[in-house]
């Protein structure tokens, strides 16, 4: 399973140098500086959830949208509580399992 981040609040997790993002039309900001884990939820062969830790309270208020790739695609986005840490993003529709899965977050106002 990988994880892959992409967003403006995250974009220093993912190795880039850059201060902006596509033509230089948007300033970079982060509010987690060590990344974010993942671990899909499963009910039978399908992820039903994605849960997301690590997250810092200054992402607090932000919004985590969660989509999971795998037989199919769906996404799900919630409310980053007050303090950061842990929460769980159900997905609008359950998605199969395969051997080659793909969880990508954003996290953004």
């Amino acid at each position: 399973m990988t994880a892959a981040l992409a967003s403006p609040a995250l974009a220093a997790t993912l190795g880039s140098t850059s201060r902006s993002l596509g033509a230089g039309a948007a300033a970079v900001t982060r509010c987690d500086s060590d990344g974010l884990a993942t671990r899909p939820n499963l009910s039978g062969t399908t992820v039903v959830s994605v849960t997301v830790s690590g997250i810092a309270s200054e992402c607090e208020d932000l919004i985590v949208r969660a989509t999971v790739t795998g037989g199919t695609s769906s996404s799900g986005s919630t409310v980053i509580p007050s303090g950061g840490g842990t929460l769980t993003v159900t997905l609008a529709a359950a998605v199969g399992v395969v051997e080659s899965m793909r969880i990508d977050l954003t996290v953004s106002k």
